[in-house]
């Protein structure tokens, strides 16, 4: 029942026009030489396994994770602060100069057992893709993410510190072995 629950909601989030004024990637990377770069590089790699990599990550998905940092509804020690001052138009700039990186990076599995992630991954299809990569731009590219950044991430999730009309529901039943093999898995994916 849970399952139809969150493919009802899937659905009603696809049928949403994503409509958002382009960026300019050149002002993006501009900008992206302080700060940014410090966590992200200007390649768009996270500098340390708990940082995502956000190299060719969907530009509304960057768009919409940047605004909920600024506004302080998801809240992070680093990103909060960074973000709070950037305008409209810097996180849209932002958005164009990451998005358009290359995603040719895969990451270490961490501890999980990625065989298992795969056969546990066929429910997170439907918002992130049979390879990782998501059919809706608002929503996150996984594969070649860190493992111990998606396995934070998840936690989060499940343990109701960050929320997600669909996240929330879909990683409340998982277990921390689970997590880990699921972000063995995509970690792991070509993106």
């Amino acid at each position: 029942m849970k399952f139809l629950a969150v493919s009802f909601a899937v659905a009603a989030v696809l049928a949403v026009p994503q409509v958002v004024l382009a960026g300019d990637a050149a002002a993006g990377m501009a900008r992206a030489t302080g700060a940014c770069a410090s966590c992200h590089g200007m390649d768009g790699i996270g500098r340390n396994e708990r940082w995502p990599n956000i190299a060719g990550q969907n530009d509304l998905y960057l768009i919409k994770q940047m605004n909920a940092f600024r506004e302080g509804t998801r809240k992070d020690s680093l990103m909060t602060p960074m973000a709070r001052p950037l305008t409209d138009r810097n996180i849209r700039d932002l958005a164009a100069y990451y998005s358009g990186l290359p995603a040719d990076h895969t990451s270490p599995p961490g501890d999980g057992i990625a065989e298992r992630g795969r056969e546990l991954a066929g429910a997170c299809a439907e918002c992130h893709g049979a390879d990782g990569r998501s059919p809706n731009r608002e929503w996150p590219n996984l594969a070649g993410q860190k493992a111990d950044y998606l396995i934070k991430q998840m936690r989060k999730f499940r343990d109701g510190i960050r929320e997600d009309p669909l996240m929330s529901p879909a990683a409340a039943e998982l277990g921390n072995d689970e997590i880990n093999d699921l972000a063995a898995w995509f970690a792991t994916l070509k993106p």
